[in-house]
This record gives structure tokens, C-alpha cells and sequence, in this order.
């Protein structure tokens, strides 16, 4: 519990008189109630009102399907905003990384390996003009985060969308979307209520959409081998990446969307899809082996 402080004290301890007054004010019936009410009612609230919003609009009218993906748009707070082009900003902060690499080979060796992954999977695409599109041409800067306690994805790169400069920054020019994430009290008391339990993840969620390319130019990031003298290497992403403050809404829009149109081809998984995704995770329940085979 902490230190204790021990040793002599005075003998006479002068007396101290201390007046204190101690007001409280009781809640009203109907509220009390109304909190009672609450309590007992948790995760079996009102259904959530039609979710209306522009950059839900927009995905709508823009999302397409090729066939083996789907393609989004990135939701713009203004369509006309106008980046400043950071590219000093982004070379000074890879130098920085790469210096602290150089401190921990091991993280190195995984970030380089996290790299060349996005390079053979085609999740980036390399370019080589540094100016790009005027006003919708900005760099991310990136950065590892290591998880020990992943067995999979141990060094997750992170792109840091909110990195500012010129009192800018990408995630300060885009609309982050509604939220359409599920109450997960409800998911969780739901997983609870069959005898069979089942979990399902998408892996690299964000990765598996495309970006289209109008958008690409503003996920620009720059990268050479560790060790490296040569000038930076430019790329830009072909998906949507991690660290812009719209993936998660553009995700499980995605999601969403992909369920709503196989209902009546699938209608049990993709009622599950809706009701129990959180955003990459899934959790439900049925009462029969047979039936979480077919689900």
C-alpha cells in the first residue's frame, strides 16, 4: 500500500478548531426512477434512428465493386479544401525513424518486413513526381507500434493522418463519418443467450478496400531501405490505410453495405453481419451445431 511514515512527535498537539458544513441534494422521484429505469433496461434500448449524414451520402453514391473488391471515396469535409505539400515534413520524420530503428534492430527488421508485405500485396503503388496533384497531394509520416502480446501482426506501421503542418493536417480536411458501430453491451449480452458460440475476425480490414485513385495523392508516404543513403522512394496507398480519421467508418460502411445487398441471398449471415459486427470483430450465438455450420 505504499510508504509509511514513521518517528516522534510533539507531545502537546495544539488543538485546531475546524468548522465544516456538508450540503446535499436529493434527486428528484421522477429521476431516480428514470436512472433505475436506464439500469435495469441496459443493452435493450430504442433501436438507433436512421443514421443521416453527408459523408454517409456520399459513400453511397460513390462506392463501386470490381468484381474481386470493394472501391471508396474519401468523405471530404470541403470538396474544395486545399493541402499544403508537407514533403519536408514527412523526410524529416522518416530520418527521425530511422534513427531510432537503428537502436533496435529486431523492430527494424519487422518494420522493413511490414513494408516490403504492403509492397508485394499491391496495397501501395509507387510514383515518382514529389509535387502531385495541387492542393490534394499531402505525405504521411509513419511510425512503428509494437504488440507483444500479438502472435500475428507483432509491428502494426502506423500512418499518422493527423501529423500537422502549416496548421493542417489530412484528418482535419476529412469528415470522420457517423458512428455505425453496434452497442457492444447488446452484442455481448446476445453472444450470451445460445449454446454454441462463434468468433470471427477480418484480417487487415482496412486493406482489403480500394482507394480510388482521385484520393490516392493525399496518402503518399515515403520510404527507403534501412541503411539507405539513396533519396527517399515515394508511394501511395491503393487501400485504405490506418491512422485516417474516416477508415473505421468507411470500413463498416463497406460491411454494411456488402450485407445488405446478399439479405435475401444469405439472410442469416448477413443479419449476424449486421447485428453483431464491431468493426472488424464478430460475435454470436446459435442453439445447434448444425446451424453455426450453415451460418
Amino acid at each position: 500500500l505504499g510508504w509509511i511514515i514513521c518517528g516522534p512527535t510533539p507531545g502537546k498537539v495544539p488543538m485546531k478548531s475546524i468548522k465544516m458544513l456538508f450540503a446535499k441534494t436529493e434527486d428528484h422521484l421522477d429521476d431516480i426512477l428514470k436512472n433505475f429505469w436506464d439500469v435495469e433496461a441496459i443493452g435493450i434500448k430504442d433501436e438507433e434512428k436512421e443514421i443521416d449524414s453527408k459523408a454517409l451520402q456520399l459513400f453511397e453514391k460513390t462506392v463501386r465493386f470490381d468484381g474481386e473488391r470493394y472501391e471508396v471515396q474519401l468523405p471530404w469535409s470541403n470538396q474544395e479544401s486545399k493541402l499544403p505539400n508537407n514533403y519536408k515534413q514527412a523526410l524529416d520524420r522518416l530520418i527521425q525513424m530511422e534513427r531510432s530503428l537503428r537502436r533496435n534492430p529486431t523492430k527494424a527488421q519487422l518494420y522493413e518486413n511490414g513494408m516490403k508485405e504492403y509492397l508485394e500485396n499491391g496495397f501501395v503503388e509507387e510514383v515518382n513526381d514529389v509535387q502531385g496533384q495541387p492542393g490534394r497531394t499531402w505525405y504521411l509520416p509513419h511510425h512503428p507500434v509494437l504488440r507483444e502480446d500479438k502472435s500475428s501482426t507483432k509491428c502494426r506501421i502506423v500512418f499518422d493522418g493527423s501529423a500537422q503542418f502549416r496548421n493542417d493536417s489530412l484528418n482535419r480536411q476529412l469528415d470522420p463519418g457517423p458512428p455505425l458501430q453496434k452497442d457492444l453491451v447488446k452484442i455481448l449480452l446476445r453472444f450470451r443467450r445460445f449454446r454454441v458460440g462463434l468468433q470471427a475476425d477480418i484480417s487487415k480490414m482496412f486493406l482489403q478496400i480500394g482507394l480510388h485513385e482521385k484520393d490516392r495523392d493525399v496518402t503518399r508516404f515515403l520510404w527507403r531501405e534501412l541503411g539507405s543513403h539513396e533519396t527517399p522512394r515515394i508511394f501511395r496507398f491503393r487501400r485504405v490505410c490506418f491512422g485516417l480519421t474516416c477508415s473505421p467508418f468507411l470500413a463498416m460502411s463497406v460491411t454494411r453495405y456488402h450485407a445488405l445487398n446478399h439479405l435475401q441471398g444469405f439472410p442469416q449471415g448477413a443479419n449476424q453481419v449486421l447485428e453483431n459486427m464491431y468493426v472488424d470483430d464478430i460475435v454470436f450465438s446459435v442453439d445447434e451445431d448444425e446451424e453455426a455450420r450453415e451460418t
